[in-house]
């Protein structure tokens, strides 16, 4: 799996060199729920049956693509399902934090093309916070907010999958240290992969219709913290709703 098959969100021209596209929207923070609707319409057109599951993440952001491999082996493209850094207001079943990156199945990016993006349940023109939009109109088409958490440190996984708001230098000492570093007398150990689950294994349908998660097959599962200005943290996945975010502006 390819996790750049989302182009530059603030790509304004084609450039093969950092194989960017350009969007039929303008520039600014202000377009970007346009810029995102027009990325994943652009996948769907073009790119749909390259890839099992499609990631979008700001440019500020290194992803460790070894470790969302890992989280996603559980999971079908097949399922209706995204996963990200879950925020709770806003949303009922939450929403994925826009910065350090969510990513969704097959099955997600066509229902959000086909189905979600025509809708009047979702937003229609270009104002609002992108991933605060994007998350109810998955919630309008019955795409999962998964829970990807897994045990660590206090503050990160593990496996943590992405850091945000890293500067070029930064990519490039996260790159060292994940890649080329070798502390002497440690040696690596490899993780078995973790088993295949079905659908019935993460969800229950209830009488009307509505699809929601499973709370016994939430807690093992991982995906990334995001790095505020070299502070680490996921504690905004909490199943809860922070009194203190009602008034503020979502993160994107």
């Amino acid at each position: 799996m390819d996790a750049r098959e989302l182009s530059s969100a603030r790509a304004t021209f084609d450039h093969p060199l950092i194989d960017s596209v350009a969007l039929p929207v303008s520039e600014g923070r202000n377009n970007l729920w346009a810029k995102t609707k027009e990325a994943f319409k652009y996948i769907y057109q073009n790119h749909l049956d390259d890839a099992d599951w499609f990631m979008k993440a700001d440019d500020d952001t290194y992803v460790v693509v070894e470790n969302l491999r890992y989280m996603l082996y559980s999971y079908s493209p097949s399922h209706p399902i995204y996963f990200g850094c879950r925020f709770k207001p806003f949303v009922k079943q939450g929403y994925m934090s826009g910065g350090a990156g969510y990513v969704l199945s097959k099955e997600a990016v066509k229902r959000f093309v086909e189905d979600a993006i025509p809708s009047p349940l979702c937003r229609q023109d270009s104002d609002g916070a992108e991933d605060v939009e994007l998350g109810k109109c998955m919630e309008a088409v019955k795409v999962l907010a998964g829970d990807s958490r897994d045990t660590g440190l206090e503050c990160c996984s593990d496996n943590a999958i992405s850091f945000h708001y890293v500067s070029p230098n930064q990519m490039y000492v996260l790159d060292y240290l994940i890649y080329h570093l070798r502390p002497y007398g440690i040696v690596a150990h490899s993780q078995p992969l973790p088993k295949k689950l079905s659908l019935g294994d993460i969800v229950r349908v209830d009488d009307l219709g509505k699809t929601t998660l499973k709370p016994s097959a939430q807690q093992h599962r991982r995906y990334k913290v995001s790095s505020n200005r070299g502070k680490a943290g996921n504690e905004m996945q909490e199943e809860v709703t922070f009194s203190d975010m009602k008034a503020k502006e979502p993160n994107t």
